[in-house]
């Protein structure tokens, strides 16, 4: 995946109907027989938000209720999870409004007790047997160190899921956002990645709200970081057995290691956007809403603004495109947004906004 041409990828995910949406009409559809293109298919819905009858999207890659979760990693996500072990650093993230189905597609269901992937497991643990699988191939040539962390951004503040939930300091060097004091594990099995997951999944913060009975109230970012080392010449077994301190300092910055290569794969699983008089929130739900939609607004607007090629991008307004800046910026890394949508007529004012949305983060990849 090299130039501009590749760097970003794009995908929509067009969700299962549910219960409460089985009598409106269907306003989000794939194009039958073309799996790139999204359709709004009602003039009626689509004028009612000013957009003149019937659209179409082109995506790179377009998925409806008849993909599954692995036909959405191995056609979306394996390439990408590929480049990571290139060296590169990878972000992969779900955008959309509040039960969309960005959590099932990020997280999903987890993996049976013994680590095998259940058929509704999600991208992250997906990616993590890759990985794994990547690690055994390789064990002859070189040793690769696999470390899990985890942070929640909830209302301007960015904490620790897998630290008691502590508060992370945002360091800037660069393009780059650095998190001070995060804790890293090292893991070996999908049986490990599944108790820490645990562990970062009770710590989250979430809420019912008349939209979604578990709706997040927070970003969660979740970084794998991939520490690779060739074994000495001639040698089948590494020097010695590396550790997450060995390759990892107190401001997360990979140490000087000789022959290291450090790659990153990053899953985010954003907080849908909401409005309030849908969702019925009120109190601190309010105010989490509140910061929820601020800083996804921002993101539009750093979208949009890199997209319309202005000179000063907002990325410092808001704690999430901070985080995200390199992932937007550098050329080296890579980067695949998955749009979530509703097919429903009911919620079709937001799924066009996630439409757009996702077609301006196309349009970055033009030189």
């Amino acid at each position: 995946m090299d130039g501009a041409a590749s760097r970003i990828q794009v995908a929509v995910r067009i969700r299962p109907t549910n219960e409460a949406e089985q009598h409106s009409v269907c306003a989000i559809t794939r194009r039958d027989g073309d799996d790139n293109v999204v359709m709004v298919v009602s003039d009626e819905v689509a004028s009612s938000v000013n957009d003149g009858g019937a659209q179409s999207y082109q995506y790179d890659y377009v998925f409806d209720d008849s993909d599954n979760q692995q036909r959405v990693y191995e056609d979306g996500c394996l390439g990408i999870i590929d480049t990571a072990l290139d060296g590169h650093f990878v972000t992969i993230f779900a955008y959309g409004q509040t039960g969309s189905g960005k959590t099932h597609t990020i997280l999903g269901a987890p993996a049976f007790p013994d680590g095998t992937i259940a058929a509704e497991t999600g991208l992250f643990l997906r990616a993590f047997e890759a990985l794994f699988d990547y690690r055994q191939k390789m064990r002859t040539r070189m040793q690769v160190l696999i470390a899990l962390s985890a942070v929640e951004v909830y209302v301007g503040t960015v904490y620790d899921l897998l630290g008691n939930r502590s508060e992370v300091t945002l360091r800037s060097a660069g393009d780059d956002t650095r998190l001070a004091g995060l804790k890293y594990f090292d893991v070996t099995s999908i049986g490990e990645v599944l108790q820490h997951f645990a562990v970062a999944n009770a710590a989250r913060t979430t809420a019912s709200t008349k939209m979604n009975a578990n709706s997040s109230r927070s970003h969660a970012l979740f970084f794998i970081d991939l520490f690779m080392v060739p074994h000495p010449d001639g040698s089948s077994q590494p020097a010695r057995p590396l550790t997450v301190s060995d390759v990892i300092g107190n401001d997360g910055v990979a140490t000087d290691v000789a022959g290291l290569r450090h790659a990153r794969v990053s899953l985010v699983d954003l907080a849908g956007s909401e409005r309030v008089k849908r969702s019925g929130v009120e109190g601190q739900e309010l105010k989490e809403a509140n910061a929820i939609n601020a800083s996804l607004m921002t993101l539009g607007r750093v979208i949009n603004d890199l997209h319309e090629g202005r000179g000063h991008i907002p990325f410092r307004e808001a704690v999430l495109t901070k985080i995200l800046k390199s992932a937007l910026v550098d050329p080296n890394s890579r980067l695949l947004l998955i749009g979530q949508v509703s097919p429903s007529s009911l919620s079709v004012s937001e799924s066009l906004q996630t439409l757009k949305f996702c077609d301006r983060l196309k349009g970055l990849r033009a030189p």
